[in-house]
This record gives structure tokens, C-alpha cells and sequence, in this order.
């Protein structure tokens, strides 16, 4: 893989499914490690997941080699959760939103913005689903050091106050006016 940066249209979205070959994926870091449990996942768990509709995976491509893999499922967000300016008068129940679950990008091509690019893929998705079902939404967990990837422009997610107890951050995203 070469250092410039990917071309969005070079890139082809493949639901996971046992046909797909992911053999040369790695997600772990420099390393070898796994700290997140990323490559457990698309390799050990993923497909389970969406055998029980837990969460649907896609694989991404470049070519024939896959560069990233994300994960998305639905949620809801509670009102507390949300600022003052994100509730809807008189309305009480959770908001619904589509999870950006697991994300990652393959090691030897991180920094050529294919996550930018997925995180916009699934604003896209929550977008289209909204048109659908009730989807206001796009949510995420993450580590405090990765906020600033997700709230910079052109992603703008917001971190609700609340915290989690295993130390992840809430982030959400409107994607309804």
C-alpha cells in the first residue's frame, strides 16, 4: 500500500460474512499487541455477532486487500445524555441513533483518512435509516484520547457529559435538522 492518501471511491463495502476472506487483516498495533480487542473481534467474534443481530459488520476493500472493518447496530440515547439544545420540547422518551461500534483500520494504512472517511459512510447510513425507521442519531464509545479525532470538523461529534464507568467517553451526532 503506497502513503497517499485513499480515494473514497477506490474503497468497496462488503457485509462479513463466511465467504469473505479476512485472513490478511491486522489491526493490531506496531507492536503485535491488541490492546482494544479489535482483531479478536474481526476474527474470533464479529460473525457471531451478526448471526444473533447483535450488530452488522462490514468489511472494507481496497482492491482485493481489506484495509478497515466497522460495526454498527442501533441504541438510544437518553435524555440526559443529550445537551440542552439537542431535546425535543415535550418529548420524554430516548432518542434513537445508530452505534458506530467497532472501527478499525488496517495498520499499514492508518493515516490516509479511511477512518474520516468510514465515520462519514456512517452519518450517511443514520441519514438514509432516519428516512426509514427512527434514527436521529449517530453514537459512539470512545477513549478520551481519540475525542479529538471524532468532534473536529467535518465529523463534529459532540461528548456528552455523562461517563461511562469503563472510562469511554459518549459522543453523538445529529444527523436530522
Amino acid at each position: 500500500m503506497s502513503t497517499s492518501r485513499v480515494e473514497p471511491p477506490s474503497l468497496r463495502f462488503e457485509k462479513l460474512s463466511s465467504n469473505l476472506n479476512s485472513s490478511s487483516f491486522d489491526c493490531t498495533e506496531a507492536d503485535g499487541s491488541d490492546p482494544h480487542g479489535l482483531q479478536v473481534f474481526i476474527t474470533d467474534e464479529a460473525l457471531k455477532y451478526q448471526t444473533e443481530r447483535l450488530g452488522v459488520t462490514y468489511l472494507v476493500f481496497q482492491d482485493s486487500a481489506p484495509v478497515a472493518f466497522l460495526t454498527v447496530s442501533m441504541t438510544c440515547l437518553r435524555i440526559a445524555e443529550l445537551g440542552h439544545l439537542e431535546k425535543v420540547p415535550e418529548i420524554k422518551v430516548p432518542y434513537p441513533a445508530l452505534l458506530l461500534g467497532r472501527l478499525a483500520v488496517e495498520k499499514n494504512c492508518r493515516g490516509k483518512g479511511i477512518g474520516m472517511f468510514l465515520c462519514q459512510w456512517v452519518i450517511g447510513l443514520a441519514r438514509e435509516l432516519s428516512t426509514r425507521v427512527g434514527c436521529r442519531y449517530v453514537a459512539l464509545h470512545t477513549l478520551p484520547q481519540n475525542v479529538g479525532f471524532y468532534t473536529r470538523h467535518p465529523l463534529s461529534f459532540v461528548v456528552s457529559s455523562l461517563k461511562k464507568s469503563d472510562g469511554k467517553l459518549l459522543l453523538y451526532r445529529r444527523v436530522v435538522d
